[in-house]
Formats: C-alpha cells, sequence, structure tokens
C-alpha cells in the first residue's frame, strides 16, 4: 500500500471514529429524550388523576350546597308563615283589647246612666 492510501485509510478510520461518537452522543441524547417524555407522561396521568377527584369533588360540593339552599328555601317559607300566624294572632289580640274597651266604657256609661247622670 502507498503512502496516499494509508493516509486516506488514516483520515477514512477518523472520520468514522467521528461518527461513532457522534451516533453515541445521538444514541444517548434520544435515550435521555425518551425518559424526559416518559416522566412527562407519568406527571400528566398524576395530574389528570387530580383533576377528576377535584372535578368530583366539586360536584359533591355543589350537589350540598343545593341541597342546603334547598333547606334555607325551606326555613324561609316556614319563618314566613309562623310571622303571618303572629301577625294574625297580634291582630286578633287587638281586636278583643279595643272590644273589651269598648265594652268597658259601655258599661261605665251604662251604670252612669243608672245613677242619674246626665
Amino acid at each position: 500500500m502507498s503512502d496516499t492510501e494509508v493516509r486516506a485509510l488514516n483520515e477514512i478510520s477518523g472520520r468514522l471514529g467521528r461518527l461513532e461518537a457522534l451516533h453515541e452522543a445521538s444514541t444517548r441524547a434520544t435515550n435521555e429524550l425518551t425518559a424526559n417524555v416518559n416522566r412527562l407522561v407519568e406527571k400528566l396521568d398524576k395530574s389528570d388523576d387530580i383533576a377528576k377527584r377535584a372535578d368530583q369533588r366539586a360536584e359533591s360540593a355543589h350537589h350540598r350546597l343545593d341541597e342546603v339552599v334547598k333547606r334555607l328555601d325551606s326555613t324561609d317559607k316556614k319563618i314566613d308563615e309562623d310571622q303571618k300566624e303572629i301577625r294574625s294572632g297580634q291582630r286578633w289580640l287587638i281586636g278583643i283589647t279595643l272590644s273589651a274597651v269598648g265594652l268597658f266604657f259601655t258599661a261605665i256609661a251604662f251604670l252612669w246612666k243608672l245613677k242619674g247622670g246626665a
């Protein structure tokens, strides 16, 4: 083999070495990327699970709030009915009191006329 052929072979050998090094670096980078993507997928799965649980809890809380609102509405209606009943009782009491006062004054006027009043 001539010197030119040996130099060409050495040059080819050097380039092959660099190509192998680049290929190894590329393989390592690809493996790291794959590992990173797998970690991201796991994190996304966990985030999805957390979001689903949060949604379920929110729905449950909303349902409980609806129940509380229904109970409050029922309580408000009961209070309104009780207040109407109390007002009715107060009107009745005022009417009875005024009637009793009227009867009292009528009785006094009647007694006064019996005694010879004006």
